[in-house]
């Protein structure tokens, strides 16, 4: 009885060791290794490296501007933000895939908590924004320890937990291991931004560069041509703030408040025929906390939710489209309308 209790124990015992093993020297999420800028935008654990990339550079960028979003933030530019409302204005992106506003309260806290001036703040929202429920304990939205107040032993954890329910990640893992200094540089060392090529670009060369990707893609998602719908093919979404999510919105429109920021909130557009308007409800709620000449929706019947060319798909759109909204909420006249 012994030997087999013996046999058992080794028997389940030695695959979780050489798990732990892997995940060890692999580092699969770029967590237990000093943290290096080539990982960042590079992993599932957007947040993280949002957050690690910040705490790296603060001290000698002092980060002044900050830029809160989930994915759909690859359609703009930080350094075409940073041209609309100064040269003296440091800016960041502060990530995290499927973001929601109770990751943004914990990161406008966090900023404020660190010392940081809070000059100028765009913070992008849409539906999803406001999720009626959220596995805390899923890889994408496990939160940097430093946000989520647990402890670096419960996060890493956690994280193993993750990794060890998904035998594919084993195999990339130990790939990616294997072929690690091979992999690019994916997004911006100084600002985290994603699509910092573009700081500077024509609107015609922005434009055409945008149709070709869209002509890389399956269409099948989209309706080339949505001008046509009425009002009775538009849906509405129901409405998404919560008790809890309009107290957070507060919180984070008094600490903007004592930082005296000039702050807008982008309601990000989707394409339409796929995805419901964002609520008039939610909508007058947001413009009656952060005051209607600050809330911009873009989640409406518009240019750019009715023509596919402004999308890399039907939730995500461009940098076309990132940088026209950009420009147009600013009200800077140059020579991309032109």
């Amino acid at each position: 009885m012994k030997r087999f209790a013996v046999t058992i124990i080794c028997f389940l015992g030695i695959p979780v060791l050489l798990l732990v093993l892997v995940f060890c020297v692999t580092d699969p999420y770029r967590t237990l290794h000093k943290f290096d800028p080539i990982d960042v935008c590079d992993g599932i654990l957007r947040e993280y490296e949002s957050t690690e990339l910040f705490l790296r550079n603060n001290q000698e960028q002092h980060y002044n501007a900050f830029f809160f979003a989930s994915s759909k933030a690859n359609a703009i530019s930080t350094y075409l933000w940073k041209n609309l409302i100064g040269e003296d204005v440091r800016p960041f992106l502060f990530q995290a895939w499927s973001e929601d506003v109770e990751g943004i309260w914990q990161k406008v806290k966090f900023v404020d908590r660190m010392g940081n001036e809070m000059e100028y703040v765009l913070l992008l929202l849409d539906p999803t924004s406001f999720p009626p429920t959220i596995d805390r304990s899923s890889i994408v939205h496990l939160r940097h320890p430093l946000l989520s107040g647990q402890s670096r032993l419960e996060f890493e954890l956690d994280v193993f937990k993750n990794f060890i329910q998904k035998p594919s990640e084993w195999v990339r893992s130990i790939r990616e291991y294997c072929n690690r200094e091979k992999r690019p540089l994916t997004c911006d060392t100084i600002t985290n931004d994603v699509s910092s090529d573009y700081a500077e670009i024509w609107d015609s060369d922005l434009k055409q560069d945008s149709l070709n990707h869209c002509a890389r893609l399956v269409r099948e998602n989209f309706i080339e041509n949505a001008n046509h719908l009425d009002d009775r093919n538009i849906h509405v979404g129901d409405p998404r703030i919560t008790e809890k999510y309009e107290s957070y919105l507060r919180q984070i429109k008094s600490i903007l408040d004592a930082h005296h920021t000039h702050y807008k909130i982008l309601i990000t557009p989707s394409y339409i025929y796929k995805n419901d308007l964002f609520n008039p409800k939610d909508l007058n709620l947001l413009n009656a906390i952060f005051g209607s000449n600050n809330v911009y929706n873009y989640l409406q019947k518009n240019e750019f939710t009715t023509d596919y060319n402004y999308y890399s798909d039907p939730d995500h759109p461009g940098l076309l489209a990132g940088t026209l909204i950009l420009k147009d909420i600013y009200s800077i006249n140059d020579s991309l309308r032109e």
